[in-house]
């Protein structure tokens, strides 16, 4: 929970991005380096719901992951950031493509895959020039995530020196 004031004071809100507009706000929020509360509780119930727009928007969910970080870089500048919250918005964005390519990607094909993966890397490279540097992207660093996303994460990111993740990533395109 925020507080109403937090968020109207430093005018945090939801985008028009249709697919992955919490990602947004969560950067957003995570750069302003509000003060933190963890409690007991919940808040709410997580069902998986067919029907819903993350599930089936199945085309273009890497440029939909693209478009949300350059909305994240026009609203913030990187040069407010710490080195820290820098790596953990690297990594946000590398879950997050994964994500995209892996589960969203699912049998689009050869041809479409290598088309993403193209996309992906380029973008990548011009966000983050100090390519797979970051710390985080290995399993032991990440902290707060699940374990299957440390593991994907840094599955992908070890494969990716050998060159091998190419290959991952075309076995999910058939």
């Amino acid at each position: 929970m925020y507080k109403r004031e937090f968020l109207c004071r430093n005018r945090v809100g939801f985008s028009s991005i249709r697919c992955g507009e919490d990602i947004l706000f969560g950067l957003e929020l995570f750069s302003l380096r509000p003060k933190v509360k963890v409690i007991d509780y919940c808040g709410y119930y997580y069902t998986f719901n067919d029907k819903s727009t993350t599930n089936t928007m199945r085309e273009g969910m890497e440029r939909n992951v693209a478009e949300i970080f350059s909305q994240f870089s026009s609203w913030v500048k990187a040069d407010s950031l710490d080195g820290y919250q820098w790596q953990v918005i690297e990594y946000t964005y590398f879950a997050n493509m994964i994500n995209a390519l892996v589960v969203y990607s699912r049998k689009c094909g050869r041809k479409t895959m290598d088309d993403k993966l193209t996309f992906f890397f380029e973008d990548y490279k011009t966000r983050f020039p100090d390519l797979f540097s970051n710390p985080l992207l290995r399993f032991k660093n990440a902290k707060g995530q699940s374990m299957k996303i440390r593991l994907s994460v840094a599955i992908m990111a070890f494969l990716n020196k050998f060159g091998l993740d190419r290959f991952v990533y075309t076995i999910f395109s058939l």
